[in-house]
């Protein structure tokens, strides 16, 4: 194990390393069991406490938030019962060291991240929390759900994006304490020093693989580390990066210190998520099964698509589909081919672009992007089955809320371990899934070496052989707080 600020290894100082942890994975860092203790509250059933060492931790750093010496006695937990016995267990660790959650996607980042953000509000009433999302809609999305989620009051957080004038910002960030923003906006307002940097205590990055080279992600926690800002870092990403050395920048630029990985095939999350049929349809030079079908602008995946679709709907016609594509030109092409297809409800779903935002929605021109108004007027026809067929971009594959669908068909093969997990977490989720690639001879082999590069990189998440960071220490060694539920957190506030 990699040692402390003090000189010796993380396992001979296992008594100072803090709290007890729930069952955590701990990456190349060693363990030791005790006995469970009695706790006040009703922990989530095979929640079982036990402590170890929570990565490595170092004093240093200038904060100027003093701590809540009461409710550092305890951490808070939702009393939830849909909240499950990983998400707890993963929480407790990321409260106590810098942690990157990997997690497939519609597994819970999100209840980890509203754990941390609830519990530092509490134990530390005068600093700064700070959730960061890449794009103005994921902002939105998980202001609702934190607060859902720890039921923090809706006036107690902040939206922060680039479209309020800075003035505005600098007031809320003097009279506000959380805060859910995007990085830009973040960045730009610590280096113009309107955000107060030295009350920030913990901050979140969604989407954490993006924290590579001149990112925002990567620019505010390499600024804040570079001022000796102690605080609480927690990265959340299904997909931390597309190969070994692109992972280990991520962890080195949050300073992460611990990874808390799953895989959907590990005993703690396997009852949770559901089986997906992958399927590879390679799309060959000509096909008698095409006789008699109509090409679109000489594409011939357009006629596998159709027969997959056909397959679909004629057994789940109930069942929405996303095709995923690389480009927007690629979208609106196969809008247009399906247009007129019985039983088929298609429309496009794609980014905001720099130009021509206010086009005629869906249906516009391919230059045009969608603002966030006209995503989520999509969102909502597709949720009640107005539309059944969504052809998407990237934009599709990260965080949005976008309901549970029966069938994702790959259009355009991605190459990235990170896309192709994002894109299979789309079903599965609830029930049965199926995911279909069309690829042609070339993709295939393109296919074949990124399941490779995916495997290896599960293997570096699971081996603990990363080169990982120091922690700041954010409460004395003497606390030791005990995990309690919310309602039982409320009682002691009213003795």
């Amino acid at each position: 194990p990699p040692s402390d600020a003090a000189g010796g290894h993380a396992s001979e100082k296992l008594d100072s390393m803090g709290p007890p942890i729930a069952r955590a994975r701990s990456t190349g860092q060693s363990k030791a069991e005790v006995q469970p203790q009695p706790q006040r509250g009703t922990l989530p059933q095979g929640f079982a406490l036990r402590a170890e060492s929570v990565g490595v931790e170092s004093a240093a750093g200038v904060n100027s938030v003093p701590l809540d010496s009461m409710a550092a006695e305890t951490w808070v937990l939702p009393s939830d019962p849909r909240a499950r016995p990983y998400q707890s267990s993963i929480a407790c660790s990321c409260l106590f060291t810098n942690t990157l959650v990997c997690l497939p996607t519609g597994l819970g980042k999100t209840l980890v991240a509203a754990v941390v953000m609830a519990n530092y509000r509490r134990w530390f009433p005068d600093g700064v929390v700070i959730f960061t999302a890449p794009t103005r809609p994921l902002v939105h999305q998980q202001i609702d759900a934190c607060t859902k989620i720890m039921r923090i009051p809706k006036e107690q957080t902040v939206e922060l994006t680039g479209r309020r004038p800075i003035e505005d910002r600098e007031r809320e960030w003097q009279k506000s304490a959380i805060f859910f923003a995007t990085p830009q906006v973040v960045e730009n307002d610590i280096v113009r020093g309107v955000c107060p940097r030295k009350r920030i205590v913990c901050v979140v990055f969604d989407e954490c693989h993006r924290a590579v080279g001149k990112h925002a992600y990567a620019s505010v926690a390499r600024h804040l580390r570079s001022k000796g800002v102690k605080h609480r870092c927690l990265g959340l990403s299904a997909t931390p990066g597309s190969d070994r050395k692109r992972l280990q920048e991520v962890l080195t630029n949050l300073g992460i210190s611990k990874v808390e990985f799953r895989a959907e095939s590990d005993p703690e999350i396997k009852d949770y998520v559901h089986l997906r049929h992958l399927e590879k349809r390679i799309v060959g030079a000509s096909s008698s099964k095409y006789n008699g079908m109509k090409y679109w602008k000489g594409d011939m995946k357009i006629c596998e698509l159709r027969l997959v679709l056909a397959e679909h709907f004629g057994n789940s016609p109930n069942k929405n589909v996303i095709v995923f594509c690389a480009t927007r030109e690629r979208v609106h092409d196969i809008v247009a081919a399906l247009s007129g297809d019985p039983g088929i409800k298609a429309a496009a779903f794609i980014g905001q672009g720099s130009s021509s935002l206010q086009g005629k929605g869906a249906k516009g021109g391919k230059g045009r992007g969608m603002n966030q108004k006209m995503q989520q007027e999509v969102l909502k026809q597709f949720r009640k089955g107005l539309i059944n067929l969504l052809v998407a971009t990237c934009v599709a594959e990260e965080g949005l809320d976008i309901p549970e669908v029966g069938l994702i068909v790959c259009y355009d093969a991605s190459v990235s371990p990170g896309r192709n997990i994002q894109r299979m977490g789309r079903t599965g989720r609830k029930e049965e899934g199926r995911v279909v690639y069309l690829l042609t001879k070339k993709e295939r082999d393109d296919y074949d070496q990124m399941e490779e590069r995916e495997k290896r990189i599960h293997s570096a998440l699971s081996s603990g052989f990363l080169s990982l960071s120091l922690s700041p220490r954010m409460i004395p060694h003497k606390f030791q707080p005990r995990p309690i539920l919310l309602e039982e957190n409320k009682k002691e506030k009213k003795k």
